[in-house]
């Protein structure tokens, strides 16, 4: 864009019909990335004050009450989306979406206990919500409860089988229940899908280390390392490696 003005400005000064013809392209241009930004950093403001307004309109409405709450969580103000999910489950209580979004609030804020009571029940009312499986597992592997949480990472993986974190998650409660070479296959399938996962090349060196398969698990955590090289614990299992 910069180059574009400082050509535009060299043909100002010819007085041509060309010349003008190019200053209204560069102020269209302007005119252009000025909305865009404009649009961009309102976002989620437009959003709150449609969603209020509707609100206003249909107060006792499940969806609009969620959608409100779903824009106050996005602008951080937590307690206010709390408030919103919990009056659209007043109105719809068997509408499964704000259960779950209430349950990922708790969920940010610590409060997993509410969180875990959230899933469960928008679970009941729609089984087949493959990112709220993954959350619940997490929450009762955290619990030691790990048979209940690989059943949930599971459900979540035959929803959606190419769920990286999931199979991040199932290789990690495998390796908690001393499942090394189950932890391995999921470890190797969660790099498959995202190759980038520092997490499952740290966690399979691990294991390989378990394992006494050095060489491998050397390999790991180097590309772990190459991929953070500021993680303190993944030079010191490899400092570990060298000893």
């Amino acid at each position: 864009f910069t180059a574009a003005l400082h050509y535009f400005s060299g043909t100002r000064g010819r007085g041509g019909r060309g010349g003008r013809a190019a200053w209204v392209a560069v102020l269209v241009i302007v005119a252009a990335l000025s909305v865009a930004a404009h649009v961009r950093n309102d976002m989620w403001t437009d959003r709150l004050a449609f969603w209020e307004y509707e609100v206003g309109k249909s107060p006792r409405k499940p969806t609009v009450r969620n959608n409100l709450g779903l824009v106050y969580s996005g602008l951080g103000r937590m307690e206010e989306a709390v408030e919103e999910f919990k009056l659209s489950i007043k109105y719809g209580p068997a509408y499964a979406l704000p259960y779950k979004n209430l349950g990922n609030v708790y969920y940010s804020l610590g409060r997993l206990s509410e969180a875990m009571e959230e899933y469960e029940t928008s679970l009941w009312l729609k089984p087949e919500q493959a990112r709220v499986r993954n959350n619940l597992g997490a929450i009762y592997a955290g619990r030691g409860r790990l048979s209940e949480a690989v059943e949930e990472y599971k459900e979540a993986l035959r929803l959606e089988p190419g769920y990286a974190r999931a199979r991040y998650n199932l290789g990690t409660a495998y390796a908690k229940q001393g499942r090394a070479d189950e932890a391995v296959e999921e470890y190797g399938k969660a790099i498959a899908l995202k190759p980038d996962y520092v997490k499952a090349r740290y966690n399979l060196g691990l294991v390989y280390m378990e394992k006494g398969m050095r060489e491998e698990a050397r390999g790991e955590l180097e590309k772990a390392f190459a991929l953070n090289p500021g993680d303190g614990e993944i030079r010191g299992a490899l400092d570990s490696l060298r000893e």
